[in-house]
């Protein structure tokens, strides 16, 4: 019998030498390419929701079935408090990694899915050998910091009592967040005292394009609060003093410039926190929602980087 870390090894090999075969090396769609460049960051709601239609339909088009979900389990009382399985083979998949997955809309909208965008994230993942799960999360104004980060907390101590039921492994979880979502796994990541324990299975985070500082000022004072002072001192870039949990620091070509400058900031101060920097990565040809949409497709721009970074980590 195989040990497990020569298993994943395994698999980690033979995606590598697969990858070519199985993804296209055209980055989009031609229409997607087009639009992407023509819109550049110019985020409105007609762009994004134009954009959202083309990948929905190219991601209808692809083949789900290997890919089972478990819908609306609930983590807590709160209605938002909630989440999806995703999964290939559930006999087998408490030997595999988990990544909890939190969804962006700068802290107070949001969904973690429409039945096509967000779960072609995890059906990713999922189809790759790795379990997804996909949570909504509690929502500013009614919730603000650190309710994000609580949240996630509240989703680790559910899979540690749900385990066995399930079948999942506690001991192997990923972060993943985009935007607002991204600084919830961020502040949950550098903040110890909102984390459960030192052994609460999280073996890395995974930032895409996330909201670490006051870029946006109205989303800050709706999470943050709106004194200044204090909203500095609870914001990611500010707080990173905590744990050293292994990051992968992810943005967009098209992202708007304040997004690039927190990122780079961020990675800045870890590089001098740690002595060596996390691993990072710009998508060509991407901008802030594309970088999402695009999961599950032909497009392996960001996707098998992430999933190397799992699987690597898992090792260690």
């Amino acid at each position: 019998m195989l040990s497990l870390q020569k298993r994943f090894l395994i698999i980690n090999l033979i995606i590598f030498f697969l990858a070519p075969l199985t993804y296209s090396a055209t980055v989009h769609t031609p229409k997607a390419r087009i639009q992407i460049e023509k819109f550049g960051n110019n985020y409105s709601e007609k762009n994004i929701g134009f954009l959202r239609e083309i990948y929905k339909g190219h991601l209808k088009e692809a083949d789900f079935k290997v890919t089972q979900i478990d819908r609306d389990i609930s983590y807590g009382p709160h209605p938002l408090q909630n989440l999806n399985i995703h999964y290939t083979n559930k006999a087998n998949q408490d030997k595999s990694p988990i990544v909890i997955f939190f969804h962006g809309g700068a802290f107070i909208r949001g969904d973690k899915s429409d039945g096509v965008i967000f779960d072609n994230v995890l059906n990713y993942f999922s189809r790759n050998g790795i379990v997804g799960i996909n949570a909504n999360y509690r929502l500013a104004p009614q919730y603000k910091w650190p309710s994000g980060a609580e949240d996630i907390a509240s989703i680790i101590r559910w899979i540690k009592t749900n385990a066995h039921k399930y079948n999942l492994n506690p001991n192997k979880i990923f972060l993943m967040g985009h935007s607002a979502g991204a600084a919830h796994i961020a502040t949950y990541s550098f903040s110890e005292e909102l984390q459960i324990d030192k052994e609460d299975g999280v073996k890395g985070a995974i930032l895409l394009s996330g909201i670490y500082s006051n870029s946006n000022a109205n989303s800050r004072n709706v999470y943050y609060g709106k004194d200044l002072d204090l909203a500095q001192k609870r914001m990611p870039i500010n707080a990173i003093d905590g744990r050293n949990i292994p990051l992968f620091v992810i943005t967009a070509e098209f992202d708007r410039l304040g997004t690039q400058k927190e990122s780079l900031t961020l990675i800045r101060r870890i590089c001098d926190r740690d002595k060596k920097c996390p691993r990072h990565k710009q998508i060509p040809g991407h901008n802030h929602y594309s970088m999402m949409y695009h999961f599950n497709t032909l497009d392996d721009s960001i996707a098998y980087d992430i999933l190397d970074f799992v699987l690597q980590k898992n090792l260690e």
